[in-house]
């Protein structure tokens, strides 16, 4: 069992044992969230000198232990844009902390870890309390709870993604924006097949932005139907 909590900051070694970076985020497919078939990562982001993000596909490494191995030169990678593609979902950076909808539950749920099969498949997300003391504890200390799947593990196929928004957005106050950075758009997928009323609950669990983003990835008509069930407050708040 892996957890992306646990990926982060993994040290990785070239073919010759020598330090080259560090895993700093996990690439999926878009796509393919709240798909039920098998999801792999497409790359993983590993951070070398002078902060280059380098692309790294899973059949260019290999896990040994506590650190990764790449089964070929770095500079055979490809080195990573500063703005990622709008078809592939960052991991940490999009979905780590974030808010996620639970299909089935029809709620909102924040993520606090991602949980991988050894293999690298993405099995879903964890919300439980566990899912941030396994980011605080060691893993030792955690013992066979560290390597197991969570019992409140939520699976992939099951979340929506509400998707992030401009940077500037998420900027601390008075602090300038330090590059591009796309809105991450996610297809509406199963949220579209929900009644009106439940998407509308769930848009209520939300700040008025998310619950925008939401509408935005909706046809016309059930957006239409949305909004009807959506307060008059806070559908002023969502067309502001």
């Amino acid at each position: 069992m892996l957890y992306l909590s646990q990926l982060l900051g993994v040290p990785v070694e070239d073919q010759h044992s020598v330090r080259v970076g560090k895993i700093i985020d996990v690439l999926v497919s878009a796509a393919q969230v709240g798909q039920s078939e098998a999801v792999y990562p497409t790359a993983l982001l590993i951070e070398g000198e002078a902060d280059q993000p380098w692309r790294t596909p899973l059949n260019a490494l290999e896990r040994q232990d506590d650190l990764i191995r790449l089964l070929v030169p770095l500079e055979q990678l490809t080195p990573q844009a500063e703005t990622h593609e709008e078809q592939e979902i960052r991991l940490a950076e999009d979905v780590l902390d974030k808010e996620v909808i639970d299909i089935k539950r029809k709620k909102a749920v924040r993520v606090n870890d991602v949980c991988l099969q050894d293999d690298w498949r993405v099995l879903g997300i964890d919300n439980s309390t566990l899912g941030l003391v396994r980011r605080l504890a060691p893993s030792w200390l955690l013992g066979p709870k560290s390597r197991h799947v969570p019992a409140t593990l939520i699976p992939w196929e099951r979340i929506e993604l509400i998707g992030s928004s401009h940077r500037e957005e998420q900027e601390p106050e008075g602090r300038a924006a330090t590059g591009p950075h796309p809105v991450v758009r996610v297809p509406s997928g199963h949220l579209a097949e929900l009644h009106p009323a439940d998407i509308a609950e769930i848009v209520h669990q939300l700040t008025p932005g998310e619950g925008a983003r939401i509408i935005e990835r909706l046809d016309d008509e059930i957006a239409a139907d949305t909004m009807e069930e959506i307060d008059t407050e806070r559908q002023r708040h969502i067309l502001e």
